[in-house]
């Protein structure tokens, strides 16, 4: 596992822009506890790194029930206390799987699929709403 925090931190430092994604496991690393450790750790280095909550299905040499949506939508609210910008992957929710505004709440990326659309966000990064300008820390394309 350090060699992946170091990297991680060394991404950061650099000031690349950096996503990070877990594959929630139950019974592996899906306790309150666990999801709140992830996330402050990753808050410690900034809030606003992305983190995408995957859900877990069975594959090759695991077969454990696929994770429960109920365990990625408490997950999901344990990591928003810390995190601005965290979603829900791998699952059919209504929820969770759109960019919002950390100030205002307003929708400014929509996805569906792997098709984002960039909805409520301007040009220059900032909320169409709120004018709130930390949302991204690089321009968007049209």
């Amino acid at each position: 596992l350090e060699p992946v925090l170091d990297s991680i931190r060394t991404v950061i430092e650099a000031g690349c822009h950096l996503e990070l994604t877990t594959l929630v496991i139950p019974g592996y690393n899906d306790s309150p506890a666990e999801i709140t450790a992830l996330t402050e750790w990753i808050s410690d280095l900034s809030p606003d790194i992305p983190l995408h909550l995957s859900r877990y299905f069975p594959h090759y040499k695991l077969n454990l029930p696929p994770t429960p949506l109920e365990t990625l939508e408490q997950a999901a609210q344990i990591s928003r206390r810390s995190l601005n910008y965290v979603y829900i992957g791998n699952a059919d929710l209504a929820s969770g799987r759109d960019t919002c505004c950390p100030k205002c709440g307003a929708v400014l990326i929509s996805r569906r699929g792997y098709s984002p659309r960039f909805i409520g966000a301007k040009e220059d990064g900032s909320c169409g709403q709120c004018g709130w300008g930390g949302v991204f820390t690089h321009k968007i394309k049209s």
